[in-house]
């Protein structure tokens, strides 16, 4: 039921955070990363100019945790320890400002394997173990598998037996557009999810 008393500028409980007001700023990539996807004094700055400004939360934008993602540019990444330093200034910084940051993860796989196998190797077991530490960590997270994904553009120039690239290629051509959709509709349940919080 909305209460038409709310406004923007009220306070608002987020889990357990209380927010100056229901201002947020959404997950927006910057490209403002460094090569090596490192937080750079322009994001640092960017967040807080923002937090400055009053808005109530900040959703940090494109962070992936895989070292091998395929990188758009710009975009950060927090895979191993070294990259700890460069976000604990960001919270910090934004933090100084009376502002919450958070960051929403969402886990999607791309396996080589049909789904049909999954269980037989223990992936979603495994790999379950990554997403229940996300959402320990962070409150809320998804998980989405993209199974036996198109590996090589072109197979021609590999040796590579285990897989049959006319199987390969008819599975992403039914397939990949539902892959699509399901990545596009986790990532509008999260921010449903979030703005239901």
């Amino acid at each position: 039921m909305h209460n038409a008393n709310k406004t923007l500028f009220d306070r608002a409980i987020l889990r357990h955070t209380t927010l100056r007001n229901r201002l947020w700023r959404s997950a927006t990539w910057l490209g403002l990363a460094d090569m090596d996807s490192r937080v750079t004094t322009p994001i640092v700055e960017t967040y807080r100019s923002l937090a400055a400004g009053g808005v109530g939360l900040i959703v940090t934008g494109l962070t992936s945790i895989a070292s091998n993602d395929a990188s758009i540019g710009g975009e950060c990444k927090f895979y191993d320890d070294s990259f700890i330093e460069g976000h604990c200034l960001l919270t910090e910084v934004v933090h100084r400002q009376g502002c919450p940051i958070l960051l929403q993860t969402a886990m999607i796989f791309t396996m080589n394997i049909p789904e049909q196998a999954m269980p037989e190797w223990q992936y979603p077991t495994l790999l379950g173990t990554c997403a229940k530490q996300l959402e320990e960590n962070f409150g809320h997270s998804e998980t989405l598998y993209a199974c036996n994904t198109y590996q090589f553009a072109d197979y021609s120039r590999y040796a590579v037996s285990v897989f049959n690239e006319e199987e390969k290629r008819r599975h992403r051509d039914e397939h990949f557009p539902k892959d699509l959709e399901n990545a596009f509709a986790l990532g509008q349940r999260l921010v449903k999810q979030a703005a239901a919080n």
